[in-house]
């Protein structure tokens, strides 16, 4: 199931939130889904939102990228447990929540055969919903390709995966729209901290790499997925050959017409 055949669900997933805010910055008016509601009747007072939580021992901060347990596909992209942690929620009856921005692989997500992208690449989704601290699994690292390319996050260790991401997929309308660079990346609430920590890239050792983008083919697609030049190609209608045809088979010569063969050339010997 791919994310545009869940499109319906994002409304559910967007009701579950109340008050209207937008907390990621946003670099198109026009498509900026991202304000939500928020539960007035389980939260407290916005002033004493805080902006770190803990949990099992590890410190989890806005504008973190996280794994979750996603039993319910409240995510609504079926396999991508990514997000990015736009607010901290403490809750009036004691406890604290989530307020995530959901991410999509992109062979998740209906796209033309020939684009490509980098690897471990995803996209960010205008998919807003509160979740439990206690779904949280890990930290995970999410870059802007471009940054990615010049350097790493502070707080990444060699070996972990590290995730690129330089598009959003956009529900209405189904297509992939590219985000521009810059802060609009990472939340409003971010400290300068925080910034610094997993946003702000600390340059490769050997310079800056080189990363390669490929098709990726939608689920349950072929692997063989054409390429830009190869699609081209393949749309260019083929010039009909010419049919070859073949000789004629000899005709055998009969016993008479031999013999007035023999005949000739005796006489042209004389």
């Amino acid at each position: 199931m791919s994310v545009a055949s869940s499109a319906g669900q994002e409304a559910t997933d967007q009701s579950s939130v109340s008050g209207s805010m937008s907390e990621f910055h946003s670099d198109n008016d026009s498509n900026n889904e991202s304000e939500y509601d928020e539960p007035e009747a389980k939260r407290a007072r916005a002033d004493d939102d805080p902006l770190s939580v803990e949990h099992n021992g590890q410190p989890y901060y806005v504008g973190d990228h996280v794994e979750l347990e996603d039993p319910e596909n409240s995510s609504g992209t079926q396999g991508t447990e990514l997000a990015a942690i736009a607010q901290i929620h403490k809750l009036l009856l004691g406890g604290q929540q989530l307020v995530v921005m959901w991410y999509v692989y992109p062979q998740l997500t209906p796209h033309p055969a020939y684009m490509e992208f980098y690897p471990d690449a995803l996209l960010r989704t205008f998919r807003l919903t509160t979740v439990p601290v206690s779904r949280i699994r890990r930290k995970c690292f999410v870059m802007p390709a471009a940054d990615a390319v010049e350097g790493r996050p502070r707080e990444w260790q060699e070996g972990e995966r590290l995730y690129v991401c330089e598009s959003r997929f956009v529900d209405k309308g189904g297509f992939i729209q590219k985000i521009k660079r810059g802060r609009g990346f990472w939340p409003e609430a971010m400290s300068d901290e925080r910034m610094d920590a997993v946003a702000r890239p600390v340059p490769w050792a050997n310079g800056p790499r080189e990363l390669e983008k490929a098709p990726v083919p939608v689920n349950g697609e072929a692997d063989d997925t054409p390429t830009r030049r190869s699609a081209r190609l393949a749309a260019t209608p083929a010039t009909p050959a010419t049919p070859v045809t073949a000789p004629a088979a000899a005709t055998p010569m009969s016993t008479s017409q031999m013999m007035a063969f023999q005949q000739m050339l005796a006489q042209q010997q004389q």
